[in-house]
């Protein structure tokens, strides 16, 4: 069932990067390590990534202590990280 949620977290990331017409987080993530016009973009992408699955295992270990009740993949999205891309 973690493996079913983190693969809703990777398609939520990924349809954060079709925004921009990217093929995938990966891809958008992958500009902030070059220098040109799409640099800026790509750290705001792997900045969301990272900070989404940073949260992502905080609440799945959470859910795995007893913490809180398991997450739908719906609740799970609305708990991670909104992306604030740039105009």
């Amino acid at each position: 069932r973690i493996a079913a949620l983190l693969v809703e977290a990777a398609k939520h990331l990924n349809a954060g990067a079709a925004l921009r017409r990217y093929d995938s987080i990966i891809t958008a993530s992958l500009r902030a390590g070059y220098p040109g016009p799409f640099h800026d973009e790509g750290v705001v992408y792997a900045t969301w990534m990272d900070a989404t699955y940073a949260r992502c295992y905080e609440i799945l270990a959470q859910w795995e202590a007893g913490a809180i009740a398991e997450p739908s993949a719906d609740e799970l999205i609305a708990m991670l990280p909104t992306l604030q891309l740039p105009d």
